[in-house]
């Protein structure tokens, strides 16, 4: 399964994605098949990164352990007024973004490409976008450079299929604020070794052109999302906070890309793990200054105990903690969340949107529990639909199984499965947006 990088205080883990056919498995080496098998985002970071422990200041290191302890809210914040109230609703899927262990890697043995017969297959359960991350290091191998045609050749011919399909696409650079030198030499923005701010605006100037290039790959883009979940970044960079220096480098990349001629929808993700809940500490405004007024704010959100996403102990176990923080229940906790978020929203006037969040599906914990599940699920997407907030869930992929990762609510067609609906997919195709493919 695709498991997403996290560090060792956000823990947030997704279990295994086997990353190859079964055909395929059989023809590598051990140490190939080893590199099919995303790390846990806790092992992955610990080893590559070594990080803060969760006792520094916020802002500086992944998130606290604990939940917010502030009393569940009334989920009665309003619409955002004087913007767009068009929103759209979907998944992540993985498929280009998968193995960080692997960068580059190698196109059907690190990481695979979603088929067209995937996308319409989600868009004839009602999905309106699809959420498709990306590596930097394998659009453009060397900082600077020119981008690899046959990534971008792959970037293409998905956002064709998109097109086909008639579904859109969010292209999510999954890289957290950090690129891999030679695929080795982990970097993060601020170091000194690390992407400048001219680099990171070199690659997003470079990669929107190529995609305008191509009308209908271009027509299948719904918005650019310019970094999944910065965190980490060093202190005194210039002055700035690490929360900070992060607003400089997201302004120029809309920038780079507005010079560029380019028009669409950029997302823009919030420092620290773009926490919903963290949010209005760490950015207490708006900050992205773009001459089309064409930007929206991208938090992730997840409702498990640690926010992790990892849901290690029982809905039960969820519930009593849930209560002990003051929340009547565990999608009260996760409303409380989101309500940072949106409030801020409301408070900037600016549309934003929930990029990532889930909960487990019955292949991993049973029926009964993810019944359970199921409707703290439906009364987030409730707040959601109130506040007319997109969303994309997490996350599925055409390498992963019914039972590969405790969040995955589809089954993708491939050559060894047929496409299958999981348990948490009956909540999200009730509350699939009011968004359409021309809009």
């Amino acid at each position: 399964m695709e498991t997403k990088p996290s560090d060792g205080n956000k823990s947030k883990r997704y279990g295994l994605f086997v990353l190859l056919p079964f055909i395929a498995l059989m023809t590598l080496s051990f140490q190939n098949c080893s590199n099919q098998f995303e790390l846990s985002e806790y092992a992955q970071k610990q080893t590559e990164l070594g990080l803060p422990s969760a006792s520094e200041d916020p802002g500086t290191s992944g998130p606290s352990p604990t939940p917010s302890p502030s009393p569940s809210p009334v989920p009665t914040t309003p619409p955002v007024s004087g913007v767009s109230q068009k929103f759209f609703r979907g998944i992540n899927v993985m498929d280009l973004g998968i193995a960080d262990n692997a960068v580059p890697g190698v196109y059907g043995t690190n990481y695979t490409k979603p088929s067209y017969a995937a996308m319409k297959a989600l868009k004839d359960r009602g999905l309106t976008v699809l959420r498709m991350p990306f590596k930097w290091e394998r659009v453009q191998r060397q900082l600077g450079g020119t981008l690899d045609s046959a990534y971008l050749n792959l970037l293409l011919e998905m956002l064709r299929d998109a097109d086909t399909a008639q579904i859109k696409i969010i292209l999510d650079m999954h890289n957290y604020g950090r690129y891999k030198i030679g695929g080795v030499t982990q970097t993060i923005f601020g170091q000194a070794n690390g992407p400048t701010l001219e680099q990171y605006a070199d690659v997003w100037r470079r990669l929107t052109q190529a995609i305008r290039s191509d009308a209908k790959a271009y027509r299948a883009v719904y918005a650019y999302d310019i970094m999944n979940e910065p965190y980490s970044f060093p202190s005194g960079v210039r002055g700035l906070t690490p929360q900070k220096l992060w607003e400089e480098y997201a302004q120029a990349a809309v920038t780079a890309i507005r010079e560029s001629g380019e028009t669409k929808l950029i997302h823009v993700e919030g420092y620290s793990w773009a926490s919903a809940d963290r949010w209005p500490s760490l950015h207490p405004k708006a900050w992205i200054k773009d001459p089309l007024n064409n930007i929206m704010y991208h938090a992730h959100m997840y409702m498990d105990n640690d926010a992790s996403g990892t849901y290690t102990i029982s809905h039960a176990q969820e519930t009593a903690n849930s209560k002990a923080k003051g929340h009547a229940s565990i999608a009260a906790r996760a409303i409380a969340r989101v309500k940072n978020f949106s409030d801020w929203c409301t408070v900037n006037k600016v549309p934003c949107f929930l990029g990532e969040f889930g909960w487990p599906t019955a292949a991993k914990v049973g029926d009964s529990e993810a019944q359970l599940w199921n409707v703290e699920g439906d009364k987030v997407y409730q707040f959601l639909d109130s506040v007319k907030m997109g969303g994309t869930m997490w996350a599925t992929g055409t390498w992963l199984g019914p039972a590969g990762n405790i969040l995955n609510a589809y089954v993708l067609p491939s050559s060894t499965r047929t496409f299958q609906p999981l348990s948490q997919s009956i909540v999200l195709e009730k509350y699939l947006g009011n968004g359409s493919y021309n809009d």
